[in-house]
C-alpha cells in the first residue's frame, strides 16, 4: 500500500473538505501548541502526548480517543469508512499507511 501525504491528500478532496481540514490542523496547532504530537497517519489526523488534561478541548474540537492507540483521531466524513475493527497499535498505523508530522508554521499548519 501506498503511503498518503498532506499534500497528495488535500488533492483529493473538495474545496469544502479542504477548509474543515485546514480549519482543524489550524485550531489544534494553535490550541494545543508544541506540547502535544499532531499527524496525519493515512487519512486520519491523530494526536499524542500528554492528552489527558486536554480531552475536553480536543473533543471540542471533533476528536475521538482510541484507548488501544492511546491518542485522539479526526477524520472527514468521506473516510469514516475506513475504520477498521483491527486491533492496531498506532506504530501499526504508521508503518501500515506512513506518517506525516503536523507542524506549526507561521502561526498555521500549513498554507493554503
Amino acid at each position: 500500500m501506498s503511503t498518503i501525504t498532506l499534500n497528495t491528500y488535500i488533492q483529493e478532496l473538495t474545496p469544502d473538505e479542504v477548509t474543515q481540514l485546514h480549519q482543524t490542523l489550524d485550531t489544534a496547532t494553535e490550541r494545543l501548541g508544541e506540547s502535544l504530537t499532531i499527524e496525519l497517519v493515512g487519512r486520519w489526523i491523530w494526536i499524542s502526548g500528554e492528552t489527558k488534561e486536554r480531552a475536553e478541548e480536543l473533543k471540542e474540537l471533533g476528536f475521538r480517543f482510541a484507548s488501544n492507540k492511546k491518542a485522539w483521531h479526526w477524520e472527514l466524513e468521506r473516510d469514516r469508512h475506513l475504520r477498521s475493527r483491527r486491533r492496531l497499535t498506532l506504530d501499526n498505523l504508521r508503518e501500515e499507511k506512513g506518517s506525516q508530522k503536523i507542524k506549526k508554521a507561521s502561526g498555521k499548519a500549513f498554507k493554503k
